[in-house]
């Protein structure tokens, strides 16, 4: 099932998507709404192409050549049909609840205001005089200038169309409600141009901007530098460096040219340590080799060191595994060591994976990593690919590095992801604890970023 959730996820935004955006065509082309019904189902079979072929390349290892295409697709379809089809929600609501109400309101009027009119000649027929002279009656419209006659809400004095069985207060009040339909229907129309405008507009304003985070977001990698206080941690190692990058992706949009861009960054921050929290492959395992070697060639003093994201679980956790081995770059599962002990250094604690508990493996585990340490007395720096963790881990160590949240991606004026994940990108203190949230090297899903630049954090710790 863990498998199958991205398809299933892919499947339902681009269903959304593509619908929303033929809804949006049936407004503006009368032929598509009167074949609305046909519309809708040959939509349903296109939305779910891009989704098939996606699934069926991360599955089987079949249609690679057009997979990158599909997914490109499928990200320009859902992320702007999603921004249009909440737009027409809204208006919908909206449109319907100012109609009931306003409905309300003038019907309610209406009666009033038929019911003063028809007081007050009650009150002028008592107090006419005794005696009068015979009154004339006015001579009738005929029934052609009556039904030709038009009413408004505003003119409920004028003596509406005799209707058999109706009374002249209930002729009054439908007189009104028909002049406030009219009303409506002009401001629907008036509504549903700017509608129109809008929807073009983020229609084009969505598209422009995922396509920008497809060309140029997801290269524009950077450099964050956060230092942080290590209580314990000897004052000869003030400004020791670690470089963290997370959710590496490598696969069909992270491959040489996106390794070579973001690993000169990582070079550039010259790095005592390095850590690579999670997600290291993306879907296909035939990338860990591309993946181990390049992250091999990185130089830093005291190694580099990995551990285990959700997607290495569902890529293949084995030949992820195997190819770090063959490329002697450690992976650490519930593993630790000691870091420059012999100065007053640190513990390096790598956790396993939450994911690695529906593969048996247990999931994360700090007891089991600190048991694996000889030198009990020093500062603990915890790697974990997801931040929730930090909820166990605030009060056990001085720092936690995580990943898995991309910052959340696609940041469109705002991050979505604070909706979801309490911990999204950047810093976060709790117990005396520091958690840092790299927004991740690569992407997932959707092959953009949108104000969330990939990053290389250059974490520089100083005694506390």
């Amino acid at each position: 099932m863990m498998r199958l959730g991205p398809a299933i996820g892919a499947t339902v935004l681009s269903l959304v998507g593509h619908l929303s955006l033929e809804r949006v065509l049936e407004d503006h082309w009368p032929w598509l709404y009167r074949n609305r019904w046909r519309a809708r189902g040959i939509t349903f079979l296109v939305a779910c192409v891009a989704p098939t072929i996606r699934a069926v390349s991360i599955y089987s290892g079949h249609g690679q050549a057009i997979a990158p295409y599909a997914l490109i697709e499928l990200t320009f379809f859902a992320c702007a049909g999603s921004a249009v089809g909440i737009m027409k929600t809204f208006f919908w609501l909206y449109g319907k609840l100012t109609y009931f109400l306003r409905r309300a309101f003038a019907k309610r009027a209406a009666h009033a205001r038929a019911a003063l009119a028809s007081d007050a000649r009650e009150v002028a027929a008592e107090t006419k005089p005794a005696v009068e002279s015979v009154e004339v009656e006015p001579p009738q419209a005929t029934a052609a200038e009556a039904r030709g006659a038009s009413v408004t809400s505003d003119d409920v004095e004028e003596t509406p169309e005799i209707v058999e069985g109706v009374s002249p207060l209930e002729a009054k009040v439908r007189a009104a409600m028909a002049a406030f339909e009219k009303e409506e229907g002009e401001r629907v129309s008036r509504r549903l141009l700017f509608e129109r405008a809008l929807g073009a507009t983020l229609l084009v304003g969505t598209t422009s901007t995922v396509g920008w985070g497809i060309v140029r977001g997801r290269h524009d990698f950077r450099i964050e530098e956060v230092v942080v206080k290590i209580p314990g941690l000897s004052p000869k190692l003030d400004g020791y460096t670690i470089a963290q990058i997370s959710d590496v992706h490598v696969g069909t949009f992270v491959g040489d040219r996106e390794l070579a861009e973001g690993f000169e960054k990582l070079r550039a921050t010259k790095p005592d340590l390095v850590v690579v929290t999670g997600d290291l492959v993306d879907h296909d395992s035939a990338y860990c080799e591309l993946f181990a070697r390049e992250i091999a060639k990185i130089a830093a003093r005291d190694g580099t060191y990995c551990i285990y994201g959700n997607h290495d679980y569902t890529t293949g956790h084995i030949e992820v595994a195997e190819a770090l081995a063959r490329a002697k770059v450690p992976l650490l599962v519930n593993q630790g060591l000691a870091i420059r002990a012999a100065e007053g250094g640190f513990s390096l604690l790598g956790l396993d994976e939450i994911w690695g508990r529906y593969w048996s493996r247990g999931g994360p585990n700090l007891e089991a990593a600190i048991a694996t340490v000889r030198e009990t007395d020093l500062p603990r720096i915890v790697l974990s690919h997801q931040p929730k963790t930090f909820r166990d881990m605030a009060g056990k160590c001085a720092l936690q590095l995580s990943g898995h949240t991309h910052g959340g991606q696609i940041n469109p004026g705002f991050r979505p992801a604070d909706l979801i994940f309490e911990y999204v990108a950047g810093r976060y203190e709790r117990n005396g604890s520091t958690l840092w949230v790299n927004r991740g090297f690569g992407t997932a899903g959707p092959p953009s970023r949108v104000g969330a630049p990939p990053e290389v954090t250059r974490v520089v710790l100083v005694s506390g």
